[in-house]
């Protein structure tokens, strides 16, 4: 298997071996023992830009994503807040009240913006997390990516499970049948594909920057400091 169907099998694994046996896990925990495993059966995969991409794009959603759902959570509460204050004269909620589900705007319409800013925080730590993989391996990282993840990440995702349930029913089934039940599987999974073979997406591509080793290594401390898993100690 891939770099990161191996990372995903030994990440679930260890959660579910956790939960069974009654011990705490950590996502943070689960992954670094999942690319300890993954090392040790394939060592040259380290230098892999597969398994780097994988990995830094798992590292980074649990680095950043709960921070930055909660950072665009508080600017785009905030501004609705004092729009319905200075508009509407709506009294403005405390500042306690920003992520209870109560405060403004509507619970309803408020549910569906935290699910929203949850899914662009995901789709944005990822790219956090392998912007410098992309860019040493490629020389070029395009910003565009991030916004082709906010439209064919969902398809994919609608796309996947029916895919999935077809091609695991054609395995059991006679290979005359299951021929016939995985020519549509492949017509879905190149025509997902082909916008990317179409389109150019050349336009938000950004080049010319001088990334060393020791820049990567300030990057990735950065990103550190920036999540939510260092406690620093407050200023009295």
């Amino acid at each position: 298997y891939s770099a990161s169907v191996v990372r995903a099998i030994v990440t679930c694994a260890v959660l579910y071996l956790c939960r069974l046996s009654g011990l705490k896990t950590d996502p943070l925990e689960n992954l670094s023992i999942a690319a300890v495993i993954v090392l040790l059966l394939y060592p040259t995969l380290l230098f892999g830009v597969g398994a780097q991409l994988s990995f830094g794009a798992c590292l980074g959603i649990l680095l950043l994503a709960r921070p930055l759902e909660r950072g665009m959570g508080k600017i785009v509460f905030g501004v609705s807040d004092f729009v319905r204050h200075q508009i509407f004269h709506v009294p403005m909620p405390l500042p306690v009240d920003i992520f209870r589900r109560n405060a403004s705007p509507a619970p309803i319409a408020r549910q569906w913006t935290e699910k929203i800013l949850a899914f662009l925080s995901f789709s944005l730590a990822a790219q956090i997390g392998t912007a410098p993989v992309l860019y040493m391996a490629f020389g070029y990282f395009s910003v565009t990516s991030i916004a082709l993840n906010c439209i064919f990440v969902p398809i994919v995702s609608v796309c996947f499970a029916p895919l999935l349930a077809v091609t695991a029913l054609a395995l059991i089934l006679p290979q005359a049948v299951g021929a016939i039940l995985l020519y549509p599987v492949g017509v879905v999974s190149s025509a997902l594909l082909l916008p990317f073979h179409v389109l150019r997406f050349s336009a938000g591509i950004v080049q010319s920057i001088s990334l060393t080793a020791p820049a990567m290594i300030a990057y990735y401390s950065a990103v550190a400091v920036a999540s939510d898993k260092i406690n620093l100690p407050k200023w009295q």
